[in-house]
């Protein structure tokens, strides 16, 4: 089954590609925004080093792990200006 949820960053363009659980915690289900937490996610890849980005979403996806208690799969695609 596939949902796709549209929103507006305040900068660039991104896709962000999420399972339920990541999902659950970066659109607000009654209407569809994005969290904040969208487009800083999407900005680490620009803004740090690929070592550190990668840390970075690794860390966040354990926080969004202990929320949410289901299978946890994101991809970002980035161009932030």
């Amino acid at each position: 089954q596939l949902c796709i949820r549209k929103g507006t960053l305040p900068r660039g363009s991104s896709l962000l590609l999420a399972s339920d659980g990541p999902l659950d915690c970066l659109v607000r289900a009654q209407d569809g925004v994005c969290a904040p937490a969208c487009s800083v996610l999407s900005s680490w890849f620009v803004h740090r080093h690929q070592h550190q980005a990668q840390r970075a979403l690794t860390d966040a996806l354990h926080c969004i792990r202990q929320s949410t208690k289901d299978d946890c799969s994101l991809a970002i695609i980035s161009d932030v200006v």
